[in-house]
This record gives C-alpha cells, sequence and structure tokens, in this order.
C-alpha cells in the first residue's frame, strides 16, 4: 500500500511538472538538435544519397526499408 502511494505521488509530481511546449521552444531545439545544414523541403535525392553514404564511411548500417514510384 505505502509503495503503491509512493509510486502515485511521484507520478503526480513529475506530471505537475510537464508543461506543453512553446513554438519557440520547439524551434529552439531544432537548431540545436537537428542533423542537417538542409531544410527538408530544400532535400533533394543526391543530397539524401550523399548523407546516407556519409553515414556509411561512419560504418553505420544504412538499409533500404522503402521504395517510391513517383
Amino acid at each position: 500500500m505505502k509503495s503503491t502511494l509512493f509510486v502515485s505521488l511521484i507520478l503526480i509530481t513529475s506530471l505537475m511538472n510537464m508543461h506543453a511546449q512553446t513554438p519557440a521552444e520547439i524551434s529552439a531545439i531544432w537548431d540545436r538538435e537537428h542533423v542537417s545544414n538542409l531544410l527538408p523541403s530544400n532535400v533533394r535525392h543526391k543530397d539524401l544519397k550523399k548523407y546516407l553514404d556519409g553515414l556509411r564511411k561512419l560504418d553505420l548500417k544504412v538499409v533500404e526499408v522503402g521504395r517510391s514510384y513517383a
């Protein structure tokens, strides 16, 4: 009973500290965390191939999981 009460108290406390992110906060996170210097709308196929080749050179596994036909 005491452990359930303790866990509930921790959960309620953590939920009270959570808040929705403002557009300015989301923008700041994007500027800090994104890995490409191109905006998503400006990425072209050749840019994506170059990026993926760079990942392969770092010995990261890159696997095709789908294909789009346009």
